[in-house]
């Protein structure tokens, strides 16, 4: 009888330090991967307010690695071959799971086999910018400009498959117009500044603090409505080219083998955050359009449909060729 109850006192502690340990969670730094360069735009700083807040929600030091390369592959590939254990979660959206798989042979991952959706945090529109001075002044005239001197406008981007590149590509497309593509990385204001390219679709995060600074002129948005953030630009929709939409959505992921309760304990987190007022109101300073709560489930099938819709748009454009 003895022997029994120090048998059950035995496994009733090693059951309660297991769920201690699992209570626990996070017991020690979680990484967090920005698959883009700092300061390059929307991921960027999206990811540092969230890794912010998570910091402090978690009590445990959330460290930022910036991971940039091929539009976000690179810093995607990275998180899938991290321990599925939550120590290692990232941000990323549109570029790196939803559009480099009909644009990149060589991918290194699956994004619906090799990565855990946890929570959607919201999109955020690009801006079409241009020097102030030196620039078009409205699209109107970029267009007109475009198709009386093929060529001659050029914009940057911050990757191909970024959705800078492709509101490049379906402006192209839909005016039917002929301007040059510049891939690349980093902000696009020092150049459009500099007068090496015309403009850029740029990050509305990057982009809203030169403009409201004046330093660069912004003729729309390529969002489906205007940002709450930038109300007074009006959209690449309005200006006729109705149904046009370019804007990177974000959310968090981790490696596709994380443990239900890890992954809700994130996914836990960032719901409550998004309904904090003072979190919103960061995110959307920023350009950000907040997402509705929604489940894991429904973000995976949204991502499911952003692959299918995506690669339709890579067709359209020609971009496979580009």
């Amino acid at each position: 009888m003895r022997n029994a109850l120090a048998c059950t006192i035995l496994a009733f502690g090693l059951f309660g330090n297991a769920a201690a340990q699992e209570e626990a969670w996070p017991s020690r730094n979680v990484r967090f991967i920005i698959p883009y360069a700092a300061g390059s735009g929307a991921a960027d700083a999206i990811g540092r307010i969230v890794a912010e807040h998570l910091h402090e929600e978690w009590r445990r030091p959330v460290v930022v690695e910036n991971v940039p390369g091929a539009s976000g592959s690179i810093g995607i590939g990275r998180l899938v071959r991290e321990a599925p254990d939550g120590y290692t979660i990232a941000i990323a959206g549109d570029a790196p799971i939803s559009v480099n798989v009909h644009l990149q042979k060589n991918i290194s991952y699956d994004p619906l086999r090799d990565l855990r959706p946890i929570v959607q945090i919201g999109k955020a529109p690009n801006i079409l910018v241009v020097h102030p001075e030196s620039g078009p002044k409205s699209l109107a005239a970029l267009i007109d400009v475009a198709r009386k001197e093929p060529g001659k406008l050029s914009f940057r981007s911050t990757g191909v498959g970024t959705s800078q590149h492709i509101a490049i590509e379906m402006l192209k497309n839909r005016a039917r117009i002929d301007v040059l593509h510049i891939p690349g990385t980093g902000s696009a204001a020092p150049d459009i500044l500099g007068g090496h390219i015309t403009g850029s679709f740029m990050n509305i995060p990057a982009a809203l603090p030169h403009v409201q600074a004046g330093k660069l002129l912004a003729l729309a948005q390529s969002g489906t409505a205007r940002a709450t953030g930038a109300p007074d630009i009006p959209t690449v929709a309005e200006l006729g080219f109705p149904g046009f939409e370019a804007s990177p959505w974000f959310g968090l992921f981790a490696p596709a083998k994380t443990p239900d309760n890890i992954a809700e304990q994130v996914r836990g987190a960032m719901i409550k955050a998004l309904a904090e007022p003072a979190f919103r109101a960061k995110l959307v300073a920023i350009g950000l359009d907040v997402a509705q709560p929604a489940t894991s489930r429904e973000f995976a099938e949204f991502i499911r449909g952003e692959i299918q819709r995506m690669g339709e748009v890579v067709r359209e454009t020609g971009m496979v060729n580009n």
